[in-house]
């Protein structure tokens, strides 16, 4: 038996990365909460990444506006990765939007 802890669900969610199963990492992404497992900024790298990976634009930017409003430190690959899937949908507004928002606050 593991521990389940953030290590160990930063591994999962990029191993659901690297298999394109963006479905899992999110599932996992909110299986923190309900398990009250503190997400880093490489929790929310690997979640939005896989959502990269599987061309998922709205939950791509759902996950950095959580990470903007619990005050997880972003870093540009997070970043680069949440408008790189707004690329992918056709969505550089809603992206634009987000950011607009954020440097409003």
């Amino acid at each position: 038996r593991f521990e389940r802890d953030t290590i160990t669900y930063n591994a999962a969610i990029r191993s659901c990365d690297w298999c394109g199963a963006w479905q899992q990492a999110l599932h996992l992404m909110y299986d923190t909460t309900e398990r009250s497992v503190a997400r880093n900024v490489l929790t929310y790298r690997a979640a939005i990444s896989a959502c990269l990976t599987g061309a998922q634009w709205q939950p791509s930017l759902d996950l950095l506006r959580d990470m903007w409003i619990g005050r997880v430190e972003m870093d540009a690959f997070t970043c680069k990765s949440a408008l790189a899937a707004c690329r992918l949908g056709s969505q550089w507004w809603r992206a634009a939007q987000l950011f607009r928002e954020m440097a409003d606050r």
